[in-house]
């Protein structure tokens, strides 16, 4: 008997797509969440993701951003533990800003109490991240079967930490054999803003491109338990400079131009011009202090 057309379109759309045991069993798989500062002009972060897919075929890796300024260590360590609150647990985040690579700094791997894997150098990239989460289980990434067998001096985002973030994919428990524990891991120096006397200080965290918007490291609930609310008029401290700045909901809420404080999308204070750049206007960068009190009267 001859089959039909629709016969035969049913057939080949039988074998052409997985199963559903065997899709449901991929979409298992823990997403590799990438973040560099590597940019995208070059091959770097492709070369990285081959390796992943060589020790993982069919890896769900996503790019968080390859867009970190060079270098910029405490930024990465505010995505990292940013991102892992909408990530689900398992998931396996390999973070390459190293200006250390190929020195004595160590390679770490960890495991954090909400059940999220990190992999990355051990240079205080996962500052936040252990603060945030804590530490279940942290290690040094010594064992080479687990790294690409020639390991560069230059290139330990593609020789240790691709390769080792797609083993933790591909099974989590290889974590304790990756190497000894990391006993005393780097941190940086980042104090834990806090309300004090008067005013809440912290620091400037990021420039948010193209919009000049600056995002502060104070949280509003410690605006909050430093007794300042929407509604009220701000004087805002910021690398020797004063403003007196309305603290509102929403950028609309003040004149296109006009200066205001909110609580942005990461529950974070910051400082924005309606429509316009801030950044720009007032010469603000990241790691300028800032000390936010109610307004003189």
């Amino acid at each position: 008997m001859k089959l039909t057309n629709i016969a035969l379109l049913t057939l080949s759309l039988f074998f052409a797509f997985p199963s559903p045991p065997r899709a449901l069993e991929a979409a298992r798989t823990p997403a590799i969440v990438f973040l560099s500062d590597f940019g995208t002009a070059d091959d770097s972060a492709s070369q990285c993701k081959g390796v992943m897919e060589s020790v993982l075929p069919g890896a769900r890796v996503v790019d968080m951003t390859h867009d970190i300024p060079p270098y910029d260590i405490h930024l990465a360590a505010f995505y990292l533990a940013d991102s892992a609150l909408v990530w689900p647990a398992g998931t396996v985040f390999v973070a390459v800003v190293d200006p250390g690579v190929g020195t004595a700094r160590k390679s770490a791997a960890l495991r954090t109490k909400s059940g999220h894997y990190f992999v990355g150098p051990d240079n205080g990239i996962f500052t936040l991240v252990m603060r945030s989460f804590g530490v279940d289980k942290i290690v040094s990434i010594e064992n080479s079967s687990f790294t690409r067998q020639a390991v560069t001096t230059t290139f330990h985002g593609r020789d240790v930490y691709a390769p080792a973030a797609a083993w933790l994919a591909r099974d989590p428990s290889v974590l304790e054999a990756f190497g000894p524990p990391l006993a005393a891991p780097v941190t940086l120096d980042w104090p834990v803003p806090a309300a004090g006397p008067g005013a809440v200080t912290g620091s400037l965290l990021r420039v948010e491109t193209p919009y000049g918007n600056v995002w502060t490291d104070i949280e509003g609930r410690t605006l909050r338990a430093g007794g300042l609310k929407e509604g009220d008029t701000l004087t805002v401290g910021l690398d020797g400079r004063v403003l007196q700045v309305p603290f509102v909901r929403t950028f609309g809420d003040v004149p296109k131009g006009a200066p205001l404080a909110y609580i942005n999308s990461r529950g974070l204070f910051s400082l924005a011009l309606n429509m316009e750049n801030f950044s720009e206007k007032y010469a603000a960068a990241a790691g300028q202090l800032v000390s936010v009190s109610p307004a003189r009267r």
